[in-house]
């Protein structure tokens, strides 16, 4: 799973998949009852809330977000598809840029004193749906600034996620349908 959030633009999320013996039919399965679909307004960046250590930071112009479970496909020699794949340990990564302003000291503390964080960013459609997604124990592994005239200056953040066992993991994801 793949999420980019960037400011004035759509939530972006993508899967991937490690398939075994798939075949993609177009033909409506007999019998079968299919719900509505889905009318719901995407979410974007301005419906977003970010929050580091509980508390929260308006300075965040970006986050990527990455879930790999490092599925491995193993092939044999007599056969044309997979056995079931090799699952390591699940990674999770990405990168946060902030702005080099007031809030982001903290941010920055964290980087080079090395000490985990939480963080949480939460969005709401304009239907009223919210969806949150927390990282319970991250830690800031790489940090540049990109520093370009007398400007503002962004700094871009690169994390990993550790397991949590309060959380029982290292992402969770909450959805919450409006009432």
């Amino acid at each position: 799973m793949a999420m980019s959030i960037a400011n004035n633009q759509l939530v972006s999320l993508t899967f991937d998949g490690l398939c075994k013996d798939v075949a993609c039919d177009t033909v409506i399965v007999t019998g079968a009852t299919y719900g509505a679909p889905n009318t719901a307004q995407a979410m974007a960046c301005k419906d977003a809330t970010f929050t580091v250590g509980g508390s929260s930071l308006g300075i965040i112009t970006s986050l990527s977000l990455s879930v790999d479970r490092q599925l491995q496909p193993r092939y044999v020699t007599n056969g044309t598809t997979t056995l079931r794949p090799d699952s390591r340990n699940i990674k999770v990564n990405g990168t946060l840029e902030i702005w080099l302003d007031t809030g982001a000291g903290t941010m920055i503390d964290a980087f080079l004193g090395e000490t985990e964080k939480t963080l949480g960013a939460a969005f709401v459609d304009p239907a009223g749906n919210s969806l949150a997604f927390a990282l319970p124990a991250l830690k800031f592994t790489s940090g540049m600034p990109d520093v370009k005239g007398d400007t503002s200056v962004p700094v871009s953040l690169n994390y990993e996620a550790y397991y949590d066992a309060t959380a029982t993991s290292q992402l969770t994801i909450t959805r919450t349908p409006h009432a």
